[in-house]
């Protein structure tokens, strides 16, 4: 199995995950409509901000700003991500 990954939103201390698509490796991120649509979307509503996706495999933090005990604390924004999605008529509940 390969990394799983979170996008982290430094500028904003947030976090999206994407478990609850039951998906987190780099492939499956990337090769499932719902799980691409959402990290899009995200990247689009927040441009500007210093944003990067962490590996849980080597727990190297790629981002100038923040560490990965800081964004332990960062608010999970997933739910809001999706309800924004549905919302726009993106996605379908």
């Amino acid at each position: 199995m390969g990394a799983s990954y979170t996008l982290i939103n430094v500028t904003k201390k947030e976090r999206l995950l994407h478990m609850g698509l039951c998906v987190s490796t780099a492939r499956e991120i990337a090769g499932t409509s719902a799980s691409a649509v959402m990290t899009t979307w995200y990247l689009l509503q927040n441009r500007g901000d210093t944003i990067g996706f962490v590996s849980d495999y080597d727990q190297v933090w790629p981002l100038a700003e923040g560490s990965w005990e800081e964004s332990k604390n960062y608010k999970e924004v997933t739910e809001e991500v999706i309800a924004s999605l549905v919302k726009a008529e993106i996605l379908e509940d």
